[in-house]
Order: structure tokens, then C-alpha cells, then sequence
């Protein structure tokens, strides 16, 4: 259980927006053990097959490694826990879950620079742009793949240059009637949920873009830098270990991007 919630920190989407989220999970289920006294099933046969001492002994053991692994995380995850908390609200795929003094607390903390009347009015925009993409008959689940899958590079490139026009495939959805519950299918990220409402959404919502683009660049672990000495561990040797940070992002632009064809390279870089 927490070498699969370390495991899920270091996934390379993860950023300070899901911290909370995954913390606070591993917390309860610990939390939980200790209050039933269970340590998984096979632990339970092993102590059923021991006699009273030696199984009091070892139960106790795993009391006491639970606990202090309990304390370990809540030490360290203090140091973060304000800001992982503000930043959670944009963990939500849903906008009538987030309110407007949230983002500002959030803003305030980061000490970001954001034109809140402006902020205000493309909360506004976003909204009914959820609203809209939601009484569609074709999930929010399946628009959102179709656009990652799909769209997405084009729509990166229309969405920077303010030329955005709506995708072919909006054409032809259906609205459902107003009065008919719109289940929606949570299989998608945060991230790639902002990106597609981001990208969907006219005029475009500059304040909300600088918040999103910056919020998702917090990484929540060590992963992303052990990452880039992994990648550039080849380029740096004896007579080439003093490459400064553009020249270090330009190797993992061309690294991590070499399977785009040449033109999409051109306008991705």
C-alpha cells in the first residue's frame, strides 16, 4: 500500500495538485488498519498460526511500524500541507466544486500576479463552457479522450495563437434535454480535464491559463529532477559537465519529443 502510493508520487503527471489527494488517501488507510488491528490477510493467518506471546509480540510490532511510518509521513508532508491544500481545488473536474475564493486564496499564497476582475469574468466563461460541454450527449469522459487523442497538438497551436475555431466533432454532438441527468465518466485527469475547458472555452481565459500552467509545474516529489539526470546522464560526461539550464532543456525537448515529425517539432519548440 505505501510503496504504491510512493510509486504514484513519482508518476511523471503528478504535481502538487494531487498530493493531498494521495496523502490524505494513504493516511485514512493506515489510519484504518491501526483502528481494526488488520494487517492483511495473510499477516492474519501467519499470527493465528503463533502462539499468544510470540503473536502479541509481532502484532505489536506491526503496531508500532505503522505508527512511526503514520508520523514519518505527517512530518514531512507538513511542509507542503498548506499549499498542497489550496492547490487541491484545482484537483476537482468539476467547476461547481470550485469557488472563486479558493483560487484566490491560492493565488495569494503563490503571490501571483493575476488580474482578479479579469479572473472573475473568465470563471464566468469557464462555467458555462462546462455547462455547455456537459449537456452533451457523448460524455464529458469520451469529449476529453477524443481531445487528447486526437486534437490536442492542434488545438495547442490554435489555442496560442487566439485562432481557436470549435472542433469538427462539436458539430455533430447532441444536446440531451435539460430535465435528463447527465452522468459523467471520470476517466480522465485533472490536467488533461483544464487543457480540454481551457482549450475550449472563447474568449480566452489568460488569467485562468497562468494559474493552471503554473500550479501543474509544482512537482509534489523528487521525481522530475532524478528524471532529467536520468535522461541527460549520457550527455554529461568529463569534458561536458558544465551545460547550462537552456541548453539542458533544449536535449530534452529533442529527447523527449523525437518521434514528432519534423513541422509539429518546429511549431511544439
Amino acid at each position: 500500500m505505501y510503496e504504491k502510493k510512493a510509486l504514484e508520487l513519482q508518476g511523471y503527471h503528478i504535481s502538487i495538485v494531487d498530493l493531498n489527494r494521495i496523502i490524505t488517501s494513504l493516511l485514512i488507510k493506515l489510519n484504518d488498519r491501526l483502528q481494526h488491528n488488520y494487517f492483511g490477510y495473510q499477516t492474519k493467518k501467519l499470527l493465528n498460526s503463533l502462539v499468544d506471546s510470540e503473536r502479541e509480540k509481532l502484532n505489536q510490532s506491526f503496531i508500532d511500524y505503522i505508527s512511526t511510518l503514520i508520523k514519518y509521513i505527517e512530518k514531512f508532508y507538513s511542509e507542503q500541507k498548506e499549499l498542497a491544500e489550496l492547490t487541491a481545488i484545482f484537483g476537482f473536474c468539476d467547476l461547481n466544486q470550485i469557488k472563486f475564493h479558493q483560487i484566490e486564496k491560492c493565488i495569494d499564497f503563490l503571490r501571483m500576479d493575476i488580474d482578479r476582475d479579469k479572473l472573475f469574468d473568465e470563471m464566468s466563461i469557464l462555467q458555462s463552457k462546462f455547462k455547455e460541454l456537459n449537456s452533451y450527449r457523448e460524455s464529458l469522459s469520451r469529449q476529453i479522450s477524443q481531445y487528447i487523442n486526437n486534437d490536442a497538438r492542434s488545438v495547442y497551436e490554435e489555442f496560442n495563437n487566439d485562432l481557436c475555431n470549435e472542433s469538427h466533432d462539436e458539430d455533430n454532438l447532441i444536446h440531451k434535454p435539460t430535465t435528463e441527468n447527465h452522468e459523467r465518466e471520470m476517466e480522465f485527469r485533472s490536467d488533461q480535464f483544464w487543457s480540454f475547458l481551457l482549450a475550449k472555452s472563447k474568449p480566452m481565459c489568460i488569467e485562468m491559463h497562468k494559474i493552471i500552467s503554473y500550479v501543474y509545474s509544482i512537482p509534489c516529489s523528487n521525481a522530475f529532477v532524478e528524471g532529467v539526470f536520468s535522461h541527460m546522464k549520457s550527455a554529461w560526461t568529463a569534458s561536458r559537465n558544465s551545460m547550462v539550464n537552456e541548453t539542458i532543456a533544449a536535449e530534452l525537448k529533442i529527447r523527449l519529443n523525437s518521434t514528432m515529425a519534423c513541422e509539429d517539432f518546429f511549431s511544439f519548440a
